[in-house]
């Protein structure tokens, strides 16, 4: 990964993760020099959580790669804000892109899949409408899961938040992700996914493909081949949705 630093950030704060200030959500980042004003639910936690206080060191990201090193100046209680000065800028290159298209589990689970699979390099989420589903992706949940992937890049230290795609069924899976995509279909009849890891690293964008409790039903497979589709198998082992997901994400943890 490619940084490039306004001014030189300190060496134990680049090489301990441990020395480095804690992180929030800024959607605009001025350059360095700048102020920088955390609002809402954001400084909320900030002050109340992390009792954090004028003078005390603070990183921003803005979802889109920018990370930004600063200082509170000025704390606003009443209102709930946060004036931070920038002192180091850093333009992160974007991560290789993962593609997590997925039947949607029950209640909390979600929120697992979603934690679990941002942390471990998932860029985009796009959610499976499968004949054998049981959950339906609702707008209101969008919200929900956008705020579950950016808690989760807060906790990885990951600089891109994952888009969160629209729905789409197993047989429009190609005009969701693109001509160039690589997909892996998840299949106990397809070859082991240690297999393909390895040949996997050259290729830009990597879509991985989980099915419902129940399992895509044979026309769902047929139709993920037609379209470029591999099938892969997780192991022989009969796994929760969420926990399939993370066992194929994490065998290429970057």
């Amino acid at each position: 990964m490619t940084f490039m630093y306004a001014t030189p950030r300190p060496e134990a704060m680049r090489d301990n993760p441990k020395s480095r200030p804690p992180l929030f959500y800024c959607a605009e980042l001025p350059a360095a020099g700048g102020t920088a004003l955390l609002q809402g639910e954001e400084a909320r936690h900030a002050l109340a959580a992390r009792r954090l206080a004028s003078g005390d060191a603070i990183a921003l990201f803005n979802g889109r790669g920018t990370v930004a090193d600063g200082r509170i100046a000025r704390v606003e209680r009443k209102s709930a804000a946060l004036a931070i000065t920038i002192e180091h800028m850093e333009r992160q290159a974007p991560p290789r892109s993962i593609t997590l298209a997925s039947a949607l589990p029950k209640g909390d689970r979600m929120a697992v899949l979603l934690d679990m699979g941002t942390q471990l390099g998932m860029t985009r989420f796009v959610p499976l409408q499968c004949e054998r589903s049981v959950v339906k992706a609702t707008i209101k949940a969008h919200t929900r899961w956008e705020r579950v992937c950016l808690e989760a890049c807060k906790q990885a230290r990951r600089s891109y938040v994952p888009r969160i795609a629209a729905a789409v069924t197993p047989d429009r899976i190609r005009g969701a992700v693109g001509d160039d995509a690589e997909i892996w279909v998840a299949d106990p009849a397809g070859a082991p996914i240690q297999e393909l890891i390895s040949d996997s690293t050259n290729e830009p964008s990597l879509v991985i493909m989980v099915g419902p409790e129940g399992g895509f039903t044979a026309t769902e497979i047929d139709s993920i081949v037609q379209q470029g589709g591999r099938r892969v198998a997780l192991g022989s082992a009969i796994l929760r949705i969420e926990t399939a997901a993370v066992a194929a994400l994490a065998g290429l943890l970057q």
